[in-house]
């Protein structure tokens, strides 16, 4: 008995070690000034959203090729319907329009402009840059095409989660503002 007591007393501390626990993160819409009221209603269309991303756990870049997990940090909610809430948020305060909708929309809404975005990366480097890249596309409520852009975004992202996700709110919000802004110039 007494040579099985190392043994016994490494399963005793190794059942009193503990794993900290996860933390949540959500994204929050920007707080830019709302811009020349734009009297249309808009439904936005998320085609298109990276599904390595789209997990309970954040996810980093690491290299160009390579993206690490992070288990105890967690979205709060799935990150593809974060990223189309904010986006609705961000163009209904900016654009001030009478109605934003998400597709699919409710029966009764029928928007006067469409915005299609498809969104091929949503991630940071932890200590670098939250990097954005999509493709966007704004047509009229019969379908026919407006413009269409890409947009490539990079903010600072500090050394924490915390500022990694606000990093990513401040790319949400730069493309609500160029998409709200294309607006103004096409009427």
């Amino acid at each position: 008995m007494i040579r099985y007591l190392p043994y016994l007393l490494l399963l005793g501390l190794l059942g009193c070690a503990t794993t900290p626990p996860a933390a949540f993160y959500t994204l929050s819409p920007g707080l830019a000034a709302p811009g020349t009221v734009i009297p249309l209603t808009l439904g936005l269309t998320l085609s298109e959203f990276p599904e390595a991303l789209d997990r309970p756990q954040l996810m980093l870049r690491s290299g160009e090729n390579r993206l690490d997990i992070q288990e105890l940090h967690r979205w709060a909610a799935p990150l593809e319907g974060q990223v189309r809430r904010v986006l609705r948020e961000n163009l209904a305060r900016l654009t001030q329009s009478p109605r934003v909708e998400t597709h699919p929309w409710p029966t009764d809404f029928h928007p006067e402009r469409q915005i299609r975005l498809a969104v091929s990366r949503f991630d940071g480097r932890h200590g670098a840059t939250a990097d954005l890249q999509a493709r966007w596309s704004l047509h009229t409520a019969d379908g026919t095409l407006i413009l269409s852009r890409t947009a490539t975004y990079s903010e600072p992202a500090g050394k924490s989660i915390e500022t990694l996700v606000a990093a990513q709110n401040r790319l949400l919000e730069r493309l609500a503002v160029e998409i709200g802004g294309s607006m103004r110039s096409e009427e």
